[in-house]
């Protein structure tokens, strides 16, 4: 699993690159820079924005069965898009990943997946 990012002429474009089977997928606005991984200790984002866009993928994984790391983007990466600020791997436990995107001024967000090969693709409208 990898992601890529890019501007457009109307949105900010990020790319969730899978390996494996397609997850399911649930996504929410926050106004809350804060986020609670599975440790129960509440953390605070490193990158801040005006609002953030929690990115939930059950049945997705970023290591393999043997224990390799199969995720090969940055944990943090702040971005100098017109509406995506940055994105954070928050967690990634038993089949559970979550990203948050940490947002500057957009209208609205589209998810939706692409396959062969599959993808889950974030637009944020300027």
């Amino acid at each position: 699993m990898s992601w890529a990012s890019g501007p457009e002429p109307s949105y900010d474009r990020l790319v969730f690159d899978l390996s494996g089977g397609q997850p399911r997928i649930g996504s929410a606005e926050r106004d809350s820079r804060l986020y609670d991984p599975p440790s129960g200790e509440t953390k605070e984002l490193a990158v801040s924005g005006k609002s953030y866009l929690h990115v939930n993928l059950s049945g997705a994984d970023t290591f393999d069965t043997a224990g390799t790391r199969i995720y090969a983007s940055p944990i943090v990466q702040p971005l100098s898009l017109p509406s995506i600020k940055g994105v954070q791997l928050t967690q990634h436990f038993e089949g559970h990943v979550e990203f948050v995107l940490s947002l500057g001024e957009h209208t609205r967000y589209n998810v939706f997946t692409l396959t062969t090969p599959g993808r889950i693709v974030v637009d944020v409208y300027h």
